[in-house]
Order: C-alpha cells, then structure tokens, then sequence
C-alpha cells in the first residue's frame, strides 16, 4: 500500500497544550479539619497484655548443672 509522503506529518502546533491545563483548583489540597484526629480508644491496651503464664520463668532442673570437667584447669591452677 503506497501512502503520500506527507502521510505521518503533524501540524507544529498539534502537542501545545492550554496554558491553563495544569492549574489547580485552590482547594485541591485542603485537608478535612478531622482528617488526623485519632479515636479517643486507638492507644488503649488489653488488661491482659502484659500477663504472663505462670510457667513462663520456669526453669528446666538441670539448666545449671555443670560438666564434672568444668573447672578442671582452674583447680591446677589453684594447687601451686
């Protein structure tokens, strides 16, 4: 298909733009007056969040039972 040379040409002025295209309303950005108030309950906590279960500081019987080997060198040591 042949096509006119001139086919794809564009009128110079065929991308300006109104000078007013971009303006904004005044309002545009106002904020409603309540836009940041926070509910008077937001901050409130649980009773119960800070409980803690009973067994929670419950420690295993042999958590601090030592290696018999433990404290071998520092015996040597003490002997001279």
């Amino acid at each position: 298909m042949l096509m006119h040379p001139d086919a794809m040409l564009m009128h110079p002025d065929a991308m300006l733009m109104h000078p007013d295209a971009m303006l904004m309303h005044p309002d545009a950005m106002l904020m409603h007056p309540d836009a940041l108030l926070m509910h008077p309950d937001a901050l409130l906590m649980h009773p119960d969040a800070l409980l803690m279960h009973p067994d929670a500081m419950l420690m295993h019987p042999d958590a601090l039972l030592m290696h018999p080997d433990a404290f071998q060198n520092t015996l040597v040591f003490s002997q001279k």
